[in-house]
């Protein structure tokens, strides 16, 4: 989501993670951390203008809010992913319905 907010927001494509990275949990958490402040930074200062303004991305030109669906869309089939090969290897998974999240403000938790 990094690379994807930071050209929607009119910045380099900051490149790939390299999976040394996240050693751990704790690192994981921290970068999971600072994506959320860094999307929610984005979102809160969208407006009408901004969502239809227009963005290149490999010499194609989209709309704003074009962008954001794919993270959307992108985001969610990645962790429908992640959650298949977690259960495929025995491990629990946990509800993602985003209407949990609004109901209550906040995800289930997974510890």
């Amino acid at each position: 989501d990094q690379n994807w907010i930071s050209v929607l927001d009119g910045k380099k494509w900051p490149g790939m993670q390299d999976h040394a990275t996240f050693p751990d949990k704790a690192s994981v958490r921290a970068y999971a951390g600072q994506t959320e402040a860094l999307v929610r930074g984005y979102l809160s200062r969208l407006n009408d203008e901004t969502l239809g303004s227009v963005f290149s991305r490999w010499g194609k030109e989209l709309q704003v809010w074009e962008g954001l669906m794919h993270v959307i869309g992108h985001g969610i089939d990645h962790r429908s992913l992640l959650l298949t090969m977690l259960h495929q290897l025995g491990a629990e998974t946990f509800e993602q319905d985003f209407v949990l999240y609004a109901f209550n403000g906040t995800w289930p938790s997974a510890d």
